[in-house]
Parts: C-alpha cells; sequence; structure tokens
C-alpha cells in the first residue's frame, strides 16, 4: 500500500509538512489552502466543508464555500486528506492519514476513531483479493455511542 505523504502530519508540524507536501505535489500553497487545511488537522470531528467555512469565516472574511469545496477537493485528490464514509448526506473529512477506522453514531453523527491492528496486520480473504487491486481497507462500524445510549434511559 503507497504511503500517504500526508501520513505523518501532526497539528505541531502542520503547516511546514504542508509546504512541503505542496512542493512535492505542485498545489500552490495559498494563504486560504494553508488556514483551510491547518483547520482540517486540528479538527477531531471530521468536518463537512460546511463546518470548515463557518469555523474559517471570521478570521478569513474573503472566504467562500466553493472556496473551501474546491480545496478539500484538490486536497482529496492529492491525498492530502481523506473522505470519511458515511451513510448520512453530508460528506465528512480528515486529515489524519494513518490507518485507523471509524464509529459512527447514527443518532448524534459524531465520528470516532479507533485502532484495531489484529484486522490490520491480517490478509484479506482470498474472495476479496480476486475481486481486483485492493489499495486500502478500513472498518466503519455505526451504532448508538455510549452518551447518545445513556441519554435514552
Amino acid at each position: 500500500m503507497k504511503q500517504s505523504l500526508a501520513s505523518k502530519i501532526t497539528p505541531r508540524n502542520a503547516l511546514d509538512s504542508f509546504k512541503t507536501i505542496c512542493a512535492k505535489t505542485g498545489i500552490k500553497a495559498t494563504h486560504q489552502r494553508l488556514q483551510i487545511y491547518d483547520e482540517m488537522v486540528k479538527a477531531n470531528d471530521h468536518p463537512t466543508a460546511e463546518i470548515l467555512f463557518e469555523r474559517l469565516r471570521e478570521a478569513m472574511p474573503t472566504l467562500s464555500l466553493d472556496t473551501v469545496y474546491r480545496t478539500l477537493a484538490t486536497f482529496e485528490q492529492h491525498h492530502i486528506i481523506k473522505r470519511v464514509k458515511t451513510d448520512r448526506h453530508k460528506t465528512r473529512y480528515e486529515a489524519k492519514m494513518n490507518r485507523h477506522h471509524h464509529f459512527i453514531c447514527q443518532e448524534c453523527e459524531t465520528i470516532t476513531d479507533f485502532n484495531w491492528s489484529s484486522f490490520d496486520k491480517d490478509k484479506l480473504p482470498e474472495e476479496v483479493q480476486r475481486l481486483g487491486t485492493i489499495i486500502d481497507h478500513s472498518i466503519t462500524v455505526s451504532g448508538i455511542c455510549r452518551d447518545c445510549t445513556t441519554n435514552r434511559d
């Protein structure tokens, strides 16, 4: 599996690493892209484009929602961020590029990262391997989070 250039980025080294990624991929490191990426690296909630726009709007009054959408698409195309697969209508994103999995609450729509090292080490079943070239594999678990379950009682 190809290692992403963005897989070792942390909030502490995000902007320097982002500039390096831009230089290697030929993307211009504009002020808006730097700010959007910085916000993505800080986010633990797998934000939508709309959420990012709201978070950045006060600091960047000239930023448009269209720019956020186009920037996220560019980042995704260059494997700088990932789209989180959900069964909801809103597309969610993350900058965390290392292997991990997701738990999605069906009530509050919170997405929580988790690791599953035994799954990551296991070889996929032969019938899956015969389907084609596997580029990535991850698990998305859906259910009701502890907070929503407690609030139901």
